[in-house]
């Protein structure tokens, strides 16, 4: 703890800086007690440490001396300063013990309301709210307090032991109230009858300033089942053009039928950027119904991002909330991958026990040199359907295949393939340079860098704070090792024959792959022949990308320099 430079993924060869911390608690004198995990990877779904080793720290403040308190539960004045404890099983008790005695005890815990200490404040508040009218009395000057989150701390408060006096108290507070009260009110009041509680909605939706996710979310939370008429009263006789971001934002919240004719118009205005177009677009996606989905066929018929947008959703609200308004309407096949229906004669060939052997190394071959045919083979093999008399006229180089990703899935079942040493790549020192234009050459075809690449693959702009140097290595060098839920490598055959190889995002109604060259297919179920998932990782090995083992050292050293 004296080194000020520490960074926890740079243990070199000493693993006893391994620090994971998996649970933490303060001890009655006030010392952190941290519960640390001996693992180097934070995150993920593989666990180096094979033996379940940890410590328990004790952390203190240097200088500091610390002393257990005596803590006295027999008496008023013990229990209203247990509750000044930072361990919490002991505040626990003195609130127990507090709570039992009720109003005899409010006059020593109220002096607990002018500490400097916001935390025993709100302890505070809890308990006299829960006192009845005396302790009422005493914690609603609180609504008035300079700081919000003792004013939210007395409403929550009220709201569960006073709930008949929230109101009454809200209309005083609405005005001047800090936006996380503003955003409690919304959601505790949503149950008040709406005639007494719209004039206080207005003044709560007026007061959004069209950027806190967590206010929209609220009054989405309490206005949702009044959406039409929310829409009718706030913004029914606006121009739909002159929305306010703030308004546009509410109206994508709530997504009122009333506001279907509204957004058409914003949909289909060129006045409007392809933004505010595209959240339009959104906001109808989750209308069901007919004037809604009928705005979306309309758009399918131009071209655009727009026009794509709007056939992707038909195509998954066909299956779920638009399923009624879709029933005559079937999804465009000129997304779907083309298929080969030819190379099923050869399939059949590999699997005809009649077949000659002439005949069936005519239709490998047939299969080996088509980029759709490779597929193929590779789910007979997944299937334990590859005939083992033909492995050996397989090649053991699959150097006709471009895609990284199908080659590393071709060499793992009909191949062989040699690992770099691990040891050998940490003890390189690395070039951080070098290292940023191999990222760029290959990483960013399936991971985020910053702002550049895709999301195949996990985000790599803070790896350094999830893997130390040689667990980083370790993913490169074995990709499959630890494969994350949701990363897992899928084979999906089409009933028109064609084979997608990646990851499967959807898998219902519509099945959504996203191929491992980054191309994303929306696929109703009824055209899925089977799916099988992969034992390995999308991600090709360093020497089927080229990579020696000083560029591995390089990519390391310029992912683990920071944050990027």
């Amino acid at each position: 703890m004296d080194n000020e430079g520490y960074i926890w993924h740079q243990v070199e060869a000493d693993t006893s800086k391994w620090f994971r911390p998996s649970d933490v608690t303060l001890g009655t004198d006030g010392s952190l007690f941290v519960a640390d995990w001996y693992d180097p990877i934070v995150g993920g779904h593989q666990m180096r440490d094979k033996e379940g080793q940890g410590k328990i720290y004790r952390i203190t403040k240097k200088g500091k001396d610390y002393t257990q308190p005596a803590i006295d539960f027999a008496t008023v004045s013990g229990q209203v300063e247990a509750l000044r404890n930072p361990a919490v099983h002991i505040r626990a008790r003195a609130a127990q013990l507090l709570q039992a005695q009720g109003s005899p005890v409010i006059p020593e815990l109220e002096s607990l309301l002018d500490d400097n200490n916001p935390f025993y404040r709100a302890r505070a508040i809890w308990l006299l709210a829960g006192m009845a009218e005396l302790g009422l009395e005493k914690v609603l000057p609180l609504l008035q307090d300079d700081d919000p989150e003792l004013v939210l701390t007395t409403i929550r408060a009220l709201a569960a032991f006073a709930p008949e006096s929230l109101l009454q108290e809200a209309e005083a507070l609405i005005g001047q109230a800090a936006p996380l009260v503003k955003r409690e009110l919304a959601i505790l009041l949503r149950k008040t009858d709406f005639e007494e509680t719209a004039h206080l909605y207005t003044a709560l939706i007026e007061a959004y300033d069209g950027t806190d996710p967590w206010y929209r979310n609220a009054l989405g939370i309490a206005l949702r089942e009044r959406a039409n008429e929310v829409f009718q009263s706030q913004w029914g006789k606006l121009d739909p053009l002159d929305w306010s971001p703030g308004q546009a934002s509410l109206i994508w919240e709530l997504h009122p039928e009333a506001a279907i004719p509204a957004l058409k118009v914003r949909l289909e205005s060129e006045a409007l950027n392809e933004e505010k177009r595209r959240q339009a677009l959104e906001t109808l996606a989750f209308i069901p119904h007919q004037e809604a989905v009928e705005a979306f066929l309309g758009l399918t018929e131009g071209k655009g991002i727009l026009a794509e947008q709007a056939s992707w959703w038909l195509q998954f609200r066909k299956y779920n909330d638009w399923q009624a308004f879709l029933t005559d309407w079937e999804p465009p096949v000129d997304n779907m991958p083309v298929g080969q229906p030819e190379l099923r004669a050869a399939l059949e060939m590999l699997s005809d026990s009649l077949a000659n052997a002439d005949q069936q190394q005519e239709a490998l071959s047939r299969l080996s040199e088509s980029s759709e045919g490779r597929l193929q083979l590779a789910l007979l093999a997944v299937k334990g359907n590859f005939p083992d008399s033909l492995q050996r006229q397989l090649p053991e180089e699959w150097d006709m295949e471009g895609r990284p990703a199908v080659k590393r899935l071709l060499e793992h079942f009909f191949g062989t393939s040699q690992d770099f040493l691990e040891g050998e790549v940490n003890e390189l020192k690395g070039d951080a340079a070098k290292g940023k234009v191999l990222a760029t050459q290959n990483c960013l075809t399936c991971h985020r860098i910053g702002d550049s690449g895709n999301e195949i693959g996990p985000n790599l702009s803070g790896i350094r704070q999830k893997m130390d140097a040689p667990t980083l290595v370790n993913a490169i060098v074995q990709p499959d090792a630890a494969i994350g839920f949701g990363s897992e490598a899928w084979l999906v055959r089409l009933k028109n024959e064609a084979v997608l190889y990646g990851l499967l995002q959807s898998n219902g109604p519509v099945v959504t792959v996203l191929s491992s060259q980054g191309q994303r297919y929306v696929i109703p179920a009824s055209e899925v022949a089977e799916k099988r998932q992969i034992p390995i990782s999308l991600m090709p090995k360093p020497e089927e990308m080229g990579l020696t083992a000083q560029d591995i050292a390089d990519i390391r050293t310029y992912l683990m320099q920071g944050d990027l």
